[in-house]
């Protein structure tokens, strides 16, 4: 869906707060996002209305740090009326070392709500887990990028059936991956009710 000024305003007239996270069909806006930034650093934050958190992960071979900034100070945002109940700005520095590979990846917000850098980073990552998990396991485990129904009924109702399949086998209590479960379930039909039963 993006970062749109209609979903913003659809969200607050739901009576809801949003997080945006700012891309490429935005240029003005995160042009106008970096210059704030630029601008706050350069005289270190002082006097600037702003919030900062950082995370560190450790586990399976990596560690990723993540430093979240939050910037309340929207002055520098040319179209900030554009967007419905513009609060914060925000950037999410991320570096990931594997082995001896470091990869960074710089990512910007906007939200509707004066909230810390840690509860924007509590609702990002959460945003991202969402999409990594879901999208992930339907595309990997179910190979629906790959499906060749084109039929737009049939293409809903089979995308349907991979999510309600999807969450069936995360229900299921053994702590096998999803594709084992998925193989198991089709080469053993008691297992599979186990599965349809909940």
């Amino acid at each position: 869906m993006g970062c749109q000024k209609e979903i913003a305003q659809q969200v607050v007239d739901g009576g809801g707060d949003y997080v945006l996270t700012v891309k490429d069909n935005q240029p003005r806006l995160s042009d106008d996002i970096l210059a704030s930034f630029v601008a706050a650093q350069d005289k270190d934050f002082v006097g600037c209305a702003y919030d900062a958190y950082e995370t560190e992960e450790r586990g399976h071979g990596r560690v990723e740090k993540r430093s979240y900034t939050v910037l309340y100070d929207l002055e520098g945002i040319k179209d900030r009326a554009q967007w419905e109940k513009l609060t914060a700005i925000g950037m999410c520095y991320s570096e990931r070392v594997v082995g001896e590979k470091t990869s960074a990846e710089l990512r910007l917000f906007i939200g509707s709500r004066r909230a810390s850098a840690r509860e924007y980073g509590a609702a990002l990552r959460g945003h991202w887990g969402i999409e990594n998990s879901l999208h992930w396991q339907l595309d990997v485990t179910f190979g629906e990028d790959a499906s060749r129904i084109r039929d737009r009924n049939n293409a809903q109702n089979m995308a349907l059936l991979r999510k309600w399949a999807l969450g069936l086998l995360k229900r299921h209590p053994d702590k096998d991956s999803i594709a084992v479960k998925r193989y198991s379930a089709a080469l053993d039909t008691d297992y599979l009710q186990e599965i349809l039963d909940g």
